[in-house]
């Protein structure tokens, strides 16, 4: 599994350092065009949006492989190790629930929106929700598999 999670963590990396490289040309285009020649570009704001939330979707699960979220940690730290691993182990149900819960949600909006294209950029909506819900799949997965190490004693 451990594997499997290295190359699904590759193959991230890249399609981040792709996404973060296409934001700053996109940007970068419409200050520029904005600013050199007057006339601001109608859709390097739309593919700006669609990248940043895919490179959010797409990194998320790495960010729980490791369980690098923002937390506070002050009052978990001064518990007992069993007592964290509770707590650790509540904490990815909790997130287990909030990722089927948007799964669920994605899968609803889908048929509505799967003929819908964005205004400036005529970026179909459903390459971004499919996205999402492969992203989210994944992170699942990863939020699973984070709870069997807990279960079985691994350090996570």
């Amino acid at each position: 599994m451990e594997k499997l999670l290295d190359i699904k963590e590759k193959i991230a990396n890249y399609l981040e350092i792709s996404l973060m490289l296409g934001i700053i040309a996109f940007v970068g285009a419409q200050i520029i065009s904005r600013s050199m020649f007057n006339k601001p570009l109608a859709f390097p704001e739309e593919v700006a949006m669609f990248m940043t939330i895919a490179f959010v979707f797409i990194g998320i699960s790495i960010v729980e492989r490791y369980n690098s979220h923002l937390n506070v940690s002050f009052l978990l730290d001064k518990m007992p190790f069993k007592v964290q691993k509770i707590m650790m182990f509540f904490g990815k149900g909790l997130t287990l629930v909030m990722v089927i819960v948007i799964i669920m949600g994605e899968k609803e909006l889908l048929p509505r929106i799967s003929a819908l294209k964005t205004t400036a950029a005529g970026i179909p909506y459903i390459w971004l929700h499919s996205t999402i819900i492969i992203c989210s799949v994944i992170w699942c997965l990863t939020i699973i598999y984070g709870m069997y190490q807990l279960i079985m004693g691994k350090e996570v």
